[in-house]
């Protein structure tokens, strides 16, 4: 099982991030809860499975924070977390708020 990710900046919107499972999760409500940096959870349901890979599209409002920000998948029926541990990745800053005009 893994997470793939792009390159993600506060703002973005559309972008994919993928989790592939090493099993048919076709017909399974998951929900991707993401721990942002200052400890705050939003949990979302994907965008879409296939087979094996479920896909959540950043929605407007969500990358609100820059920072590490922590993702588990979880079945929302049972409560299984598909990964044992959180997944990590960074959001940077907009390039406005680094100084690049």
């Amino acid at each position: 099982m893994s997470i793939s990710r792009g390159d993600y900046t506060v703002g973005d919107v559309g972008v994919p991030i993928n989790f592939d499972a090493d099993i048919d999760m076709t017909g399974i409500d998951i929900d991707f809860e993401f721990i942002k940096p200052s400890g705050n959870v939003i949990v979302r349901d994907v965008s879409s499975i296939s087979t094996t890979r479920a896909i959540y599209n950043w929605a407007a409002g969500d990358l609100d924070e820059a920072g590490t920000w922590r993702l588990r998948v979880r079945e929302e029926d049972t409560g299984y977390y598909f990964v044992p541990e959180d997944e990590q990745f960074e959001v940077a800053p907009k390039p406005a708020d680094q100084g690049i005009p």
